[in-house]
């Protein structure tokens, strides 16, 4: 299987994701809790979770209640958003072959067809709030790990 996201992103958008659903219930989550229900390295995800508080996503509350809560309701923040705070802006750009300095005036062999999909793909980031996959998560049971639903 051909993986289109790295597992930093991918880390981050179930992260969030699950922070969404569980909000719902409390204000803040433990990242401890938040990795071993996904099934994911706590030490990486803690690292995530940082890049997600300094760049206003998450806020964070120490103490025995404490943990990670959103920065804003779910329905304002956008799967774009948590892509470009943990990888940069230009995340969804680039090359496909991952050749340097392809562009319109020199391109590879699949460069009109990528980008045509690239944007598809962007546009599907940037229209998609946390609220409807937690919301999903919620009311249709998706998972988010590979552990029944039953375990989150």
């Amino acid at each position: 299987m051909t993986q289109f996201l790295n597992s930093r992103a991918v880390y981050a958008l179930r992260a969030m994701i699950f922070i969404a659903w569980k909000c719902e219930e409390r204000d803040f989550i433990p990242v401890r809790e938040i990795a071993k229900a996904l099934d994911l390295s706590f030490s990486f995800l803690a690292k995530i979770i940082g890049q997600l508080v300094e760049q206003g996503l998450l806020v964070s509350h120490r103490g025995p209640a404490g943990g990670v809560g959103l920065a804003r309701p779910a329905d304002q923040i956008n799967l774009a958003e948590i892509l470009w705070a943990v990888e940069g802006e230009d995340y969804l750009e680039g090359c496909l072959l991952q050749l340097p300095g392809c562009e319109e005036a020199t391109p590879c062999p699949i460069h009109d067809q990528w980008s045509k999909i690239r944007e598809q793909i962007k546009q599907v980031f940037v229209n998609t709030s946390l609220k409807e996959l937690a919301t999903k998560v919620q009311k249709e049971g998706l998972r988010l790990a590979d552990l029944p639903f039953e375990k989150y």
